[in-house]
């Protein structure tokens, strides 16, 4: 596991997690869907690792960036087939929804997180090659993680 958080700044703290109010805001929960075989190797680090694609699942060198969705697991089963194609610009059923076998919920606090424009569903925190699911400030531990669950799509 990678230890070196500077790139991380220690002096943001991490505000309490705010779920749905009457008004549909969603605060600061944002999930991470993945297939089980990687929420394995999360679970190992506890960590999330960047990606180098872009919105349109193009590889680009220079991007690094963490992508999570503010559709909750119970939006997502109701609907896979119209979420996949929502969250990804050309998806292969098949092969995207094994991508979305496990979903974690993230308390994204701290961090500046930007929108897609071209696809409102998706989120992104730039220019970090890793996000730690555990985060010290002043002493004390605080957890991104703050629940996981398959989604049971299949």
């Amino acid at each position: 596991m990678r230890s070196d958080t500077t790139w991380f700044s220690p002096k943001t703290p991490l505000e309490p997690p705010y779920f749905l109010d009457k008004s549909g805001n969603k605060g600061n929960i944002y999930y991470y869907y993945t297939s089980y075989e990687r929420f394995c190797l999360i679970r190992r680090d506890y960590i999330l690792q960047a990606s180098n694609k872009d919105e349109h699942e193009v590889e680009r060198p220079s991007l690094c960036r963490i992508y999570v969705t503010d559709v909750a697991p119970h939006q997502f089963r109701a609907k896979p087939s119209v979420w996949l194609q929502k969250l990804f610009w050309r998806p292969q059923y098949h092969t995207v929804l094994k991508k979305f076998e496990y979903c974690m919920a993230l308390n994204m606090s701290g961090l500046p997180v930007a929108g897609s424009l071209q696809r409102p569903h998706v989120f992104y925190v730039e220019n970090i090659p890793f996000l730690p699911l555990v985060y010290n400030h002043d002493g004390r531990k605080w957890a991104r993680l703050l629940r996981h669950a398959r989604t049971q799509v299949f």
